[in-house]
C-alpha cells in the first residue's frame, strides 16, 4: 500500500466514510486512517448468535426520517422498522403509561422560544419558567438524557435550533435498522480508489498549504507511515481533539479553541439479556420506560421485535457518575434499579439475567465521550471548527454539524459531506487561480 494520496481522512466513522465518498466522486485518490480495528466509530454493533436482535453498543436509533440515512438504506436495500409499543414511567412508586408526559414537552419548548431573548442555560430557563414541578423534572430528564448534557451548561438557543431540525425530519418518530447500524456503515464504505488502513493511530499532523504529512503508529506502538497528501480531513470525535490526542504542526489555534468551547457528553448504556421478558406482566408492549431520579432514568426494549432484552441508559450527570466504574458494579446498579421499578426480588432478576453488553465510551481512547452538545455562549463554535483552514486542513463529525443535528448519525454524515465539498471548492478555486497565473 502506497502511503501517498490526494486526500487523507483520519477516522472511519460515518463522517469520514461519507466524506471519502465525496472525494472519490470528484476523482481524488483517498486514504482513510482508522485507529480501531473496525469501521463505524461510535456505531458499534455486536451480532451475538444467542440474541434475536443485533446489540448496539453505540448509536442505535434513526431519529426521524433524515434523507442522509434513508437514501443510503434504500440504495442498499436495508430494512428499517419504526418503533411502536407503549411508553411507561415509574412515578411515585408505581408504573403508569406516559404518553401525557411526552405531550408536556411541547409547552416547555414554547416557553423556551418566548424566553430566549438571549442565550441562557436550560437551568436558568427552568428557574424562571412557569412550569409545575413535575413538568420541570420531566423536562430536565428529557434534556439531560437525550442530549447527554448538564442542564446548567447546555444552551437554550442550541436546544431550540435542534428542535427546528427535529421538526424538519419528523423527529417525533424513531426507527431502527433491522440488520444493525453497522449495515449502514458498510453501505457507506466507498469502493474504487479509496484505501483503508485500520489500527493506524494518528499522533501528529504536520501541514502547510497544499501539503500534509501524518505520523501514526499501530495499536502496539509500532511506527507506520508517514502518510502524505495535499489535504487532510480529521473526523475524530470531539473528545479526542479536546484531549490533544493528536498534535498539529502548526497548531490551528482558532479551530482547537472552538473545540474546547463545546462539550462532550457522557453516556453509560448496558444491554441486559434475560431468559424471559418479566416486565410484560407489569408493562405490556413496553417500548420505553422512564424512571426520573434513578441511576438509570431511561430504558427500552427492542420492540417491535420480540426479545427478552432491556437497555439501560444513563446520560449527562448520570453518565458522568458511572463513567470509568467497574462493569459488574454498573450491571448491579441496573438490576437494583429494575428491582425498585418492578417490585421484584433482586435475586430473581439476577437469576433471569443471562448476559450483558456494554462499552464505556468515556474511557475509550478513540472516543473520550459519547457525543457533543453546545454550552451557553458557544453557538458559533461548531461553524468555527468546521471551516477549512487554508484549503488544506479541515475537521468534521457530529460536533461540526451546522444544521441542528449535532450528536446524531445523520448529522455526522451531513457534516462529513459538507466538509469534503468545502475542501473541494477550495481545491477548485486554487486550480482556477493557478491556471490564471500561468496565462
Amino acid at each position: 500500500m502506497t502511503n501517498h494520496a490526494d486526500v487523507l481522512v483520519v477516522g472511519a466513522g460515518v463522517a469520514g466514510l461519507a466524506a471519502a465518498g465525496e472525494f472519490l466522486s470528484a476523482g481524488l485518490d483517498v486514504l482513510i486512517l482508522e485507529a480501531r480495528d473496525r469501521l463505524g466509530g461510535r456505531i458499534y454493533t455486536v451480532h451475538d448468535p444467542m440474541m434475536a436482535v443485533p446489540v448496539e453498543l453505540g448509536a442505535e436509533f434513526v431519529h426521524g426520517m433524515p434523507r442522509e440515512i434513508f437514501d443510503i438504506a434504500a440504495a442498499a436495500r436495508l430494512g428499517i422498522c419504526e418503533l411502536d409499543g407503549e411508553s411507561w414511567t415509574y412515578r411515585r412508586g408505581r408504573l403508569v403509561r406516559s404518553a401525557e408526559l411526552f405531550e408536556s414537552i411541547g409547552p416547555v419548548f414554547e416557553q423556551m422560544r418566548e424566553a430566549a431573548t438571549y442565550d441562557m442555560s436550560f437551568q436558568e430557563f427552568l428557574d424562571h419558567a412557569d412550569l409545575d414541578p413535575d413538568t420541570k423534572i420531566w423536562a430536565t430528564s428529557y434534556v439531560e438524557g437525550f442530549n447527554a448534557a448538564r442542564r446548567e451548561r447546555i444552551s437554550v438557543l442550541s436546544l431550540l435550533e435542534d428542535e427546528e431540525e427535529t421538526r424538519r425530519v419528523h423527529g417525533d418518530r424513531a426507527f431502527r435498522i433491522f440488520s444493525g447500524y453497522d449495515s449502514l456503515v458498510q453501505a457507506l464504505l466507498p469502493t474504487g480508489r479509496v484505501r483503508l488502513h485500520l489500527n493506524a493511530v494518528v499522533s501528529e499532523v504536520r501541514w502547510r498549504p497544499g501539503h500534509v504529512e501524518v505520523i501514526a503508529h499501530s495499536r502496539t506502538g509500532h511506527p507506520i507511515g508517514p502518510f502524505k497528501a495535499e489535504r487532510v480531513l480529521v473526523t475524530v470525535p470531539l473528545g479526542v481533539l479536546q484531549q490533544n490526542a493528536i498534535r498539529f504542526v502548526p497548531e490551528p489555534a482558532e479551530a482547537l479553541a472552538a473545540a474546547l468551547r463545546l462539550e462532550m457528553g457522557s453516556v453509560i448504556r448496558v444491554t441486559l439479556r434475560f431468559r424471559e421478558a418479566f416486565w410484560e406482566d407489569r408493562a405490556p408492549r413496553l417500548s420505553f420506560l422512564h424512571s426520573p431520579g434513578l441511576a438509570f432514568p431511561t430504558w427500552w426494549t427492542p420492540h417491535p421485535a420480540i426479545a427478552p432484552v432491556l437497555t439501560a441508559w444513563a446520560a449527562g450527570p448520570n453518565g458522568e457518575a458511572l463513567a470509568g466504574a467497574d462493569e459488574k458494579a454498573i450491571v448491579d446498579l441496573a438490576t437494583s434499579t429494575l428491582e425498585k421499578i418492578f417490585g421484584m426480588g433482586r435475586a430473581h432478576i439476577e437469576d433471569l439475567l443471562e448476559y450483558w453488553y456494554m462499552h464505556d465510551w468515556q474511557t475509550d481512547p478513540f472516543s473520550r465521550g459519547a457525543y457533543s452538545y453546545v454550552p451557553v455562549g458557544a453557538l458559533d463554535a461548531r461553524r468555527t471548527l468546521a471551516e477549512p483552514i487554508e484549503g488544506t486542513l479541515a475537521f468534521a463529525g457530529e460536533a461540526t454539524c451546522l444544521e441542528g443535528a449535532g450528536g446524531s448519525v445523520h448529522g455526522a454524515i451531513s457534516a462529513g459531506r459538507w466538509a469534503a465539498r468545502r475542501l473541494l471548492e477550495k481545491l477548485e478555486c486554487g486550480q482556477a487561480s493557478g491556471s490564471g497565473n500561468k496565462a
